[in-house]
């Protein structure tokens, strides 16, 4: 739903503001309280639409550091524009908790973009034709440290992609596969267990969230792994994941499982740690059973949302079969996740799923 409503001043409240419509037309630089910039692809998609939103010599900020200008200037859109604008176009959050896609197994691509394009996870496709992914996870970003806090870093081939070649990414979307940037410790003195208190998690949450909404992805995946902090802290988890689901509330969080059951089994101000996730997939690759999955069950944790990760280099064939058979019998929601898939990987994902085929034309794009 989209109404035009009188231009807002500072002396409208917050809290009249949010039931007024789903998107609005602000005089202030920034969104209100749950409310998110409009997305520039949405504004691309239906430009006259928002357009009249607006008064005729508007220019109002959208997301990614976007501008639309009103019907006085010729609903004109500036891709990177870094003037200071009076004027937004915000959109209502959407509170409703992404629900795993309607197939019979979830299946994730995790694509080291370091020696791969990501738009390999798009060019397995199966027999009906449509893609074999569900979700692909950019691996990998990383948490540095820069002497007083955490802040998100990425390595030169992250960079390329997301700066250079953010069109694969769109590719993917448009084939309705959901693209996640992973986050993973790089051996430095800050983790996502490395965090002290909820004003530290919040501010490396909203770094986080800066960056899914710059690169219009579809969520942040949490590798724990490599941080050297000079602390651990068995709440850390639950804080930042309970900060960003506070500011991302319909984006995918998921988390790479692996010896970890202690973080599930700690509270946070009453909240667990299963209860901030959209996924999780335990990453044991070389084991064949599904029963891995069992303590993270017990501490809570829904079959709707727990999965099973195999590797293309690690684990055997055999075994990525059986456990693919064990999932659909225990009917586990966040399906299979396959580690390092790329233009080799055909094989090896048709040891799993036989009607699988690579379409070569796709990684030559």
């Amino acid at each position: 739903m989209i109404k035009k409503i009188i231009p807002l001043t500072y002396l409208l409240t917050y809290a009249s503001l949010s039931m007024a419509s789903d998107i609005i037309r602000i005089d202030k630089q920034s969104c209100p309280d749950d409310y998110v910039y409009v997305s520039l692809r949405d504004v691309e998609a239906e430009r006259n639409k928002y357009c009249l939103l607006l008064n005729d010599w508007d220019i109002a900020r959208i997301n990614n550091k976007a501008s639309l200008s009103g019907p006085g200037y010729g609903c004109k859109v500036i891709k990177h524009d870094t003037r200071h604008l009076g004027t937004s176009l915000c959109k209502l959050i959407d509170q409703e908790e992404p629900q795993p896609p309607k197939k019979d197994m979830l299946k994730v691509a995790y694509i080291e973009v370091n020696d791969n394009p990501i738009r390999d996870a798009g060019c397995f496709i199966t027999e009906n034709g449509k893609p074999l992914f569900d979700i692909a996870v950019i691996f990998a970003a990383n948490i540095n440290y820069d002497g007083e806090k955490a802040i998100l870093h990425f390595n030169p081939q992250v960079n390329d992609l997301l700066e250079n070649n953010i069109h694969q990414v769109r590719e993917l979307q448009a084939k309705g596969i959901k693209v996640v940037l992973d986050v993973l410790g790089n051996h430095q003195n800050a983790g996502w267990s490395c965090f002290a208190n909820i004003q530290q998690a919040r501010a490396f949450a909203e770094v986080l969230k800066n960056a899914v909404d710059k690169y219009e992805l579809d969520g942040i995946d949490i590798d724990d792994e490599y941080s050297k902090c000079n602390q651990e802290y068995e709440d850390s988890l639950i804080k930042v994941t309970s900060a960003l689901r506070e500011i991302m509330p319909n984006k995918i969080i998921s988390k790479a499982l692996f010896h970890d059951q202690r973080y599930f089994e700690t509270e946070w101000q009453h909240k667990k740690l299963h209860e901030q996730l959209s996924y999780g997939w335990e990453m044991s690759y070389w084991a064949a059973s599904c029963n891995r999955v069992a303590t993270y069950l017990n501490a809570g944790m829904s079959k709707e949302k727990l999965g099973i990760g195999v590797s293309t280099v690690i684990t055997p064939p055999s075994t990525a079969k059986a456990i693919s058979t064990c999932l659909k019998s225990q009917q586990l929601g966040g399906g299979m996740m396959v580690f390092n898939v790329n233009k080799h990987s055909e094989s090896f994902l048709q040891s799993i799923w036989p009607d699988v085929k690579a379409d070569q034309r796709c990684f030559n794009e």
